[in-house]
């Protein structure tokens, strides 16, 4: 025993060692752990790398590395695998492995990446997992509705050697955001300032604008990853300045903004841009120099500038200039004053083609002007009666000039200068002899003296005339084509005709170009891919914006507080590819994960041709509009308030479509899918829906609904699962519905004859099927007397004789199939399988029967009438009149016993209780017939028919019906006595005062009608 113990106490004491010596390295492989992170960053030529960092919670021998697996999975938004690798530590240290993975980052993928230590214990332990969901920065996955409030700054400069431009474009408004299914659309409305200064080409002038706005409107509206449409919108009014320095002359233009808007869209891929500024104010102009002072001052009545371009197109342009300036000139010895009271200057281009253009000056004025020279003096007084000029369409239409002046002193005199077009349309040649059409421009001018003195300036008489001829496009060059003079000046004259060369030098009108008013500034900020969740480490390199590219480290995590929702953010920190940073929070999880819960941008960059932009904003989530629920700790589990087939039951072997009906209660209206397993039936797991699809009656009423057709053979009573999910958590209940036998089908049928009388036979042939087998088939007539007959099955054929019963209505009428299933099933139907209806057997119709004919004399039943002597006698005549039809009409043609005139008449019979008949609906049909003196004694004939509702008659054989007329009992006396009292002179007396009566009649009726006036009038008359 004692040896027993030392061995056993030995055993022990090596166990315990062996436990105390690998008990640290048991403690260190369970619990070590791993994070997963992001490396999803630029791998130098603007694509994403995508990659991952593995970083352990201590640090492992490299023993304890070899033990490390990593595996990662990638599937596409459908579920459908991308890819899965196996990786080792490899490349790794002690406590980090960067890896990357051969595959593409795209929209709605799910990644699940594992980390596993072997060797430990079995099976392995997993020591670290994440599943990431890849949406858009900025933009969550599911469906939500969120605004936020925003407050940017946009500045763009753009220096050249000859030319600059800046615009500052300032925001404060509110933003939303809508995720419906794949698109994802969002807003900004809101007010702020434009600012626009830009220098003329040389540097001579500048053009400022400053707009406060009452709109700006940005949407953009995304299908998955993809870019669709965006708008921006900016409309105000504010104020133009123009100023300019060219040739010693200062000119400005200022005024007020009274109308403008910017729009710029992106549909498709394809860029639109539309401005419109319509302004008014003055003009002013100012040059001094060499003792010369010019100042002119007008007013803008209208500026209006209008741009359309579309795809780098300019496919309209117009401005348009009008308006006033009163002008003055002096010097020491000089004066002149202009009041141009019109100046106008239109132009207009659509699609790159000259549209139209309107330039007008007209005016008037006075100047005056001293002069001395060797104490001789000279005072010049002149007035501008006219000063016109204008183009249309690029064409001079009219050019016009009259003053008229005087001048005295030791020189008297006048003057007088005198300009219009006096002929258009003249086709005149050049020099090289090609013509041209021109308009001849004719100039008078003149010169008098009255007293000339010592002739101190040297002035003479003069008077010269010119004709230009001038083509008047005025784009061109060198215009004159032909210049004419007749001159007479110190009375020298002088004439001469010259031809300019190269004249004229056609030149094209340049269409205007397309240029942005934005500049080329993309609107977008940064997007690209992202973890739906970011954990901190996570790095993160946003390059979907053409310049905005952002580059994300997550920091830290915590919580903000939104529209009473505590939400769970990740913070992060960012650089710009160029100058700049930004740093904010993302929501972390929930159905807002991956939504910027508030940011601060401030970047500057560097864009081409040295220009800049710097862009600053401040950006918060105000309010979540939906969902109600955004984290799991808000939720509330769905509940199942009942499961239903909403016709009843479910009828097997496809009979027909049913609707499985499941009402849900939640009360945070968040549910997103419900599902029945019908395995049970061979159907798997089916989707219910409650917008209104496969037969579901009410949109969003928590009712959820699903058409289905069962083509299996189970019936009875089927537990199905039907599981309830909302954006958290799945309920679950299990529930009976009923399963139905359906009758066996029959797939044809025939009769043989199918045109048949009650009371005989037909030969029925139908074929029927059903998933359980069919064991009896019988046509059933007991509806109408008759029974089941039971057919036989011969060669898969049910086939057998039926007779028809005696009182089956006429017509058309469909028999009944009784039908017995092998699963014990049975029923009667009159269709086929497919719901048509089963062929009909033809009932002939025979006509009402008419029997028991009887008279009553008082309610008395006679065999025999008698014949009165004098006045009629009158009976009462009945019929039974019989039918399996009802019977509609019943008639009688009297013969003898008819009314005067009626005896081939078919006179109504009654049976309503009226009149003869005595009671109404008892098939017994009755009229009054009656016995005149004269009638010939002994039997008379007469008719009955009836006629049913399928329009049948009494067939002629059976309608005709006898009775005697024989001597009255009281004095009557038939024909033959009549004729036996009375002689025959009598007779052919009465018969020739009968004649004559009505010979008489006749021509008293022949006259009045005017037979005598035609027989009195000639023959030819007959024939008009």
């Amino acid at each position: 025993m004692s040896g027993e113990k030392s061995v056993r106490s030995t055993l022990f004491g090596v166990i315990l060692m062996l436990s105390v010596a690998l008990s640290p390295l048991v403690s260190a492989q369970i619990s070590v752990s791993a994070t997963i992170l992001t490396e999803w960053v630029d791998d130098g030529n603007d694509n994403i790398t995508h990659g991952y960092r593995i970083v352990l919670s201590e640090s492992l021998s490299f023993a304890e590395l070899d033990e490390l697996a990593v595996t990662i999975t990638h599937d596409d938004v459908d579920g459908n695998p991308i890819g899965n690798w196996a990786m080792d530590w490899t490349g790794g240290n002690n406590t980090e492995l960067s890896l990357t993975v051969n595959s593409t980052l795209n929209w709605k993928d799910e990644i699940t990446v594992e980390v596993w230590q072997n060797g430990c214990c079995s099976p392995s332990n997993l020591i670290g997992s994440r599943t990431i969901q890849v949406t858009i920065w900025n933009e969550p996955l599911s469906d939500h509705e969120i605004t936020r409030v925003t407050n940017w700054n946009l500045i763009q400069n753009s220096v050249n050697f000859t030319a600059s431009e800046s615009w500052n474009l300032t925001f404060i408004g509110q933003g939303w955001q809508q995720r419906t299914g794949d698109i994802l659309e969002s807003n900004e409305l809101g007010s702020g300032t434009l600012s626009i200064e830009e220098s003329t080409e040389g540097g001579t002038g500048t053009v400022a604008i400053l707009l406060w706005l009452d709109m700006v409107w940005l949407n953009e509206t995304v299908n998955g990853m993809d870019l669709q449409s965006q708008v921006f919108e900016m409309r105000g009014n504010g104020t133009i300045g123009v100023n300019n320095s060219e040739d010693g002359v200062d000119s400005e233009i200022f005024g007020n903004v009274v109308n403008s808007y910017i729009i710029r869209s992106l549909d498709q891929g394809i860029v639109e841009e539309q401005l419109r500024l319509e302004a008014n104010g003055g003009i002013h102009l100012y040059s001094e120099g060499g003792g010369e002072t010019m100042e002119a001052n007008g007013t803008l009545a209208l500026l209006l500038i209008e741009t359309h371009d579309l795809d780098g197109q300019r496919i309209l342009s117009n401005t348009e200039f009008e308006g006033t300036a009163d002008m003055e000139i002096h010097s020491e010895d000089y004066h002149m004053d202009l009041d141009i009271n019109q100046i106008i200057n239109r132009e207009r281009w659509e699609n790159g083609q000259f549209h139209s253009s309107l330039n007008r000056i007209q005016g008037d004025g006075a100047f005056d002007f001293s002069d001395e020279e060797e104490n001789s003096t000279m005072v010049v007084n002149a007035t501008v009666y006219e000063i016109f000029s204008e183009s249309v369409d690029g064409m001079k239409t009219g050019d016009k000039l009259h003053v008229d002046g005087t001048f005295s002193g030791d020189v008297n005199g006048d003057f007088g200068i005198m300009r219009d077009i006096v002929a258009t349309d003249h086709s005149q040649e050049n020099a090289t002899g090609v013509a041209f059409t021109t308009n001849v421009i004719f100039t008078e001018s003149w010169l008098n003296l009255s007293g000339i003195g010592n002739n101190p300036f040297d002035m003479e008489a003069a008077h010269n005339k010119t004709w230009d001829y001038e083509v008047p496009e005025e784009h061109w060059e060198n215009r004159t084509v032909r210049l004419r003079w007749d001159s007479m000046e110190g009375g020298e004259p002088s004439e001469g005709d010259e031809f300019p060369e190269r004249s004229p030098i056609q030149v094209d009108l340049e269409a205007p170009e397309a240029n942005s008013t934005l500049g080329d500034v993309d609107i977008t900020r940064e997007t690209g891919l992202a973890p739906a969740g970011l954990t901190i480490g996570d790095r993160v390199d946003l390059l979907g914006s053409e310049l905005m590219h952002l580059s994300v480290t997550a920091t830290s995590t915590g919580t903000v507080v939104r529209d009473g929702h505590t939400i769970p953010v990740t913070y992060w920190e960012g650089t710009y590819g160029g100058d700049g940073l930004a740093s904010g929070a993302v929501i972390s999880e929930g159905i807002l994960a991956g939504l910027v819960a508030e940011v601060t941008r401030d970047v500057t960059l560097d864009l081409d041709d040295g220009d800049t932009l710097e862009f600053s904003e401040t950006q918060s989530l105000a309010r979540v509009l939906s969902p109600s629920i955004i984290t799991e700790g808000e939720n509330t589990a769905p509940s199942i308030v009942s499961v239903s087939i909403r016709e009843g039951s479910i009828t097997n072997e496809g009979a027909s479509s049913v609707h499985l009906e499941v009402e849900v209660d939640d009360v945070d209206w968040n549910v997103r899918s419900v599902t029945a397993d019908l395995s049970a039936l061979s159907m798997g797991i089916i989707t219910l829906n409650d917008i209104g699809l496969e037969g579901d009656t009410s949109i969003h009423d928590e009712t959820f609904t699903a058409e289905i057709t069962y083509s299996g053979i189970i019936d009875g009573d089927v537990s199905i699962q039907v599981d309830v999910s909302d954006d958290w958590i799945t309920t679950s209940g299990d529930y009976d519905i009923q399963l139905l036998n359906r009758l066996p089908r029959i797939s044809s049928f025939a009769y043989s004859p199918n045109t048949v009388n009650r009371g005989d036979t037909t030969s029925v042939t139908l074929t029927a099927n059903d998933g359980s087998g069919v064991t009896a088939v019988g046509l059933d007539t007991t509806q109408w007397g008759g029974n089941v007959t039971w057919l036989s099955l011969v060669d898969g054929d049910w086939i057998g004789d039926v007779i028809v019963p005696e009182t089956i209505p006429s017509g058309d009428q469909v028999l009944s199939v009784r039908l017995e299933d092998g699963a014990g099933g049975s029923g009667s139907t009159t269709q086929f399988g497919t719901g048509e209806e089963l062929p009909s057997l033809h009932i002939l119709n025979e006509g009402p029967a008419i029997s028991e004919v009887t008279f009553y004399d008082n309610g008395e039943i006679i065999s025999s009438l008698g014949i009165p002597l004098t006045g009629t006698n009158q009976y009462t005549m009945t019929a039974l009149v019989t039918d399996l039809d009802p019977v509609t009409i019943v008639q009688a043609r009297l013969g003898l016993l008819a009314p005067p005139g009626q005896s081939d008449t078919w006179i109504a019979m009654r049976d309503d209780g009226i009149g003869a008949d005595a009671e109404a609906g008892d098939g017994i049909w009755s009229v009054s017939v009656e016995v005149r003196p004269g009638v010939p004694g002994g039997i008379t004939t007469f008719d009955i028919r009836g006629i049913d509702q399928q329009l049948a008659q009494t067939p002629v054989n059976d309608r005709t019906f006898s009775v005697e007329l024989g001597a009255s009992g009281e004095g009557g006396g038939g024909g033959q006595a009549v004729l036996e009292g009375a002689s025959n002179v009598w007779i052919i007396l009465g018969i020739i005062g009968l004649i004559l009566v009505l010979v008489a009649v006749g021509l008293v009726l022949w006259i009045r009608k005017g037979g005598l006036t035609q027989m009195m009038t000639s023959s030819d008359d007959l024939w008009k």
